[in-house]
């Protein structure tokens, strides 16, 4: 079965010509090792986009063409990811200098928490207090993406089985069913040259990391022979 590279930052296009943006990130389906399409960056202050494997009409390693027109791609799901807050009781801070503050909790109201530890809901500017509070918290994620769903950027980190750095994947090898076949790891870290990974060799992924069977020694003897 023949396969294809998918380049973690190639350019975008629609059917119609149009550049839409690139490839941010693949969403990968956690423990089948299958591409479930890609989250599309229209910009430096753009939306995020689901872009779902069907809607794919070819890839080189460059470039993925869309089988929908701009039109379309502009009605894909934007990337929701957000936390919600519930404190039915008072909260407790610590303070800068070691005291500690009591505030009012948020009763049945759910508040969108901010991006730091410990903050107030998100207003666009950072809360006073920046330590994680005391009492009685209830969180729920929100997420448009699937809860199996992992997130392949280019700058993800590919770890021996001794969990020391070998380099960042920059491409990803799909056959035809859209399953994953090897991963090509970009130089930096203990290697000189970039090295094909056999998806066999890979014993776990997480949004942060990839894992591999062997040690990163040999991992660089395994690259030897490529």
């Amino acid at each position: 079965m023949s396969t294809h590279p998918v380049d973690i930052d190639a350019h975008v296009k629609s059917s119609d010509g149009k550049d839409l943006g690139k490839v941010h990130q693949l969403i990968v389906r956690g423990g089948t090792n299958r591409v479930g399409g890609f989250v599309l960056s229209t910009g430096l202050f753009g939306d995020h986009k689901i872009v779902p494997a069907r809607a794919v009409a070819s890839s080189s390693e460059h470039e993925v063409v869309l089988s929908l027109t701009a039109a379309e791609a502009e009605k894909l799901e934007n990337v929701v990811k957000a936390q919600m807050m519930r404190a039915p009781d008072g909260l407790t801070y610590g303070g800068g200098f070691g005291g500690l503050v009591d505030v009012g909790g948020t009763g049945d109201q759910w508040v969108l928490h901010g991006s730091g530890g410990g903050q107030y809901p998100h207003t666009g500017s950072e809360a006073f207090f920046f330590e994680a509070p005391m009492g009685n918290v209830q969180v729920e994620n929100i997420s448009s993406l699937s809860a199996d769903a992992l997130l392949i950027s280019e700058g993800t980190d590919v770890v021996g089985s001794d969990f020391k750095k070998i380099g960042h994947i920059d491409q990803i090898m799909v056959d035809g069913e859209g399953v994953i076949s090897s991963i090509l790891v970009k130089a930096g870290w203990l290697f000189k040259h970039d090295i094909h990974i056999p998806i066999e060799l890979v014993a776990g992924a997480s949004s942060d990391h990839v894992r591999l069977t062997v040690t990163a020694d040999e991992a660089e003897k395994l690259s030897a022979t490529n």
